[in-house]
């Protein structure tokens, strides 16, 4: 806890914000008192998601992200959220990773290894309760109309 306040850090893209974004944001929230959210960069994101993404640039996802009222800061990064350089610069107390099936395996892994390196960050999984929509499903809807 820095200044006896717990930090929180929730990360990913959030290209297009959706409903399942802003539950697992709010769920993030009351875990602590500081909701920090890292997201990626938009080379980072053209890597890792094609060359149509982002299809939001990173500082207007940024600033769109400050303005919901449980998110209390927004950071932009060029790596993996949970990079060592992050949770060092960072320090959070809680890292809070989402539960879609398709990522799941992976995150798991993830979340072991900073509890191995990081014994100090608590790591823990949250299902937005909304399982029907992502980023992508909305843009191939768009695609298709």
């Amino acid at each position: 806890m820095k200044n006896n306040k717990k930090i929180i850090l929730v990360g990913g893209c959030f290209d297009i914000l959706h409903i399942g974004h802003l539950r697992l944001l709010e769920k993030a929230k009351k875990l602590g008192d500081v909701l920090m959210v890292g997201i990626n960069d938009d080379l980072f994101i053209k890597k890792t998601k094609g060359k149509n993404r982002p299809i939001i640039p990173a500082k207007q996802r940024r600033e769109i992200l400050l303005g919901l009222k449980c998110v209390d800061k927004v950071f932009v990064t060029n790596m993996a959220l949970y990079d060592d350089r992050n949770l060092i610069k960072y320090s959070p107390d809680v890292l809070v990773f989402g539960t879609e099936k398709a990522k799941l395996k992976r995150r798991k892994k993830i979340a072991k290894e900073v509890e191995d390196k990081f014994p100090k960050i608590k790591t823990v999984f949250l299902n937005s309760g909304v399982n029907y929509v992502s980023t992508t499903k909305i843009e191939n809807k768009i695609i298709k109309k």
